[in-house]
């Protein structure tokens, strides 16, 4: 996501004063200069030759799911059996801890594919000083056959399920915590998937409420302008690539040239990262295009990025769209693009 990074950077520097620049803009300027360079000039010198990495795989949405009623079940006794607690015995920061579980059955690993969300909160401490409470999950533990009596008091006749997810709040001056918390849970329940053909390019398309449009298709990459988050579409989205007989490939790595330098390495592997569309072309144009020759090229765009008063709106003039790379690390055959869906249920938890 580096080139949004330097967006931000660019944006918020503080060395321009109306339209001149200090000597440490400059230098800001020659940094990221050198930094586009150093991410971008690699991205089609790649040369690749596919392998099989997977024998008779199974596409991840032909893999059989429980039923929603089961799944929706499940989500109810989950809901019912939530508790909440603050906790600081094993990390150095205070964490909201949010626990539950099922009685145990034959769906030993189901507690693998569930997740606990907060939604949003209100929390204050006993000092009425509020607390907030990051979004996203710093860790979750899952376990099953263990004792459904969670006091410890007696051991317990059945066997539970139980799960718990940590969230990492602010310091809290005190121990008790009141308010509410909102807090929704779900369950993997299957696949949504679209096999990516030349007869899709420019077209927006939509994959579990994430529009894209397929701007170019290449031996080994995609080329995808996403409408919305490209954070959310990057961690949403999953590839795969097949053969003919739905084997999975993977790459080997051909080398061109012996020494292993930065410019004469030939990178595998599967990744993504962010463009904008005129380095884009640029690399695609003159793949072994030197650093002083691009220097050249760009340094005079991002000054009058700089000094512009709408750097964002400058930005977008001089270099375009931002486009998301996504690197097969194989030959497309087969491709697929896929993202889960969830069976979800939200409810509230009060601490008094």
């Amino acid at each position: 996501m580096k080139v949004l990074t330097y967006l931000v950077f660019i944006l918020l520097s503080t060395h321009i004063f109306g339209q001149q620049m200090d000597s440490i803009a400059y230098k800001e300027i020659d940094v990221i200069i050198k930094d586009h360079f150093d991410s971008y000039s690699h991205i089609f010198k790649q040369k690749l030759t596919n392998s099989i990495q997977t024998e008779n795989y199974i596409r991840p949405w032909d893999e059989e799911m429980l039923s929603e009623n089961t799944l929706s079940a499940y989500l109810n006794t989950i809901s019912n059996n939530a508790k909440i607690k603050t906790d600081s015995s094993w990390t150095n920061y205070n964490r909201l801890v949010i626990y539950s579980y099922l009685p145990e059955d034959d769906n030993k690993n189901i507690l693998e594919n569930f997740k606990f969300e907060i939604i949003k909160h209100n929390l204050i401490d006993s000092n009425n000083n509020v607390v907030n409470v990051e979004k996203y999950a710093s860790g979750k533990n899952w376990s099953y056959d263990q004792p459904c009596n969670t006091t410890g008091k007696k051991p317990a006749t059945n066997l539970c399920k139980k799960v718990d997810s940590q969230f990492k709040l602010e310091a809290i001056p005190s121990e008790q915590l009141l308010g509410d918390v909102l807090i929704n849970t779900k369950f993997l329940s299957g696949y949504s998937h679209i096999k990516i053909t030349d007869s899709l390019l420019s077209k927006s398309l939509s994959l579990s409420q994430e529009e894209f449009t397929i701007i170019e298709i290449t031996d080994n990459k995609i080329v995808v302008l996403n409408a919305t988050d490209k954070n959310e579409f990057l961690q949403k989205t999953s590839f795969v690539n097949l053969d003919k007989n739905g084997n999975r490939l993977g790459s080997k790595l051909i080398e061109t040239k012996k020494k292993a330098n930065r410019d004469q390495f030939i990178w595998q592997g599967q990744s993504s990262q962010t463009i904008d569309a005129y380095n884009y072309k640029l690399f695609k144009e003159n793949p072994y295009l030197s650093y002083d020759t691009y220097k050249n090229m760009v340094r005079e765009k991002l000054i009058r990025v700089f000094k512009s008063n709408n750097r964002e709106a400058t930005y977008k003039k001089e270099y375009g769209e931002i486009y998301t790379i996504i690197n097969i690390g194989s030959n497309i055959e087969n491709l697929y693009l896929y993202t889960p869906n969830y069976l979800e249920k939200m409810f509230t938890i009060q601490l008094k």
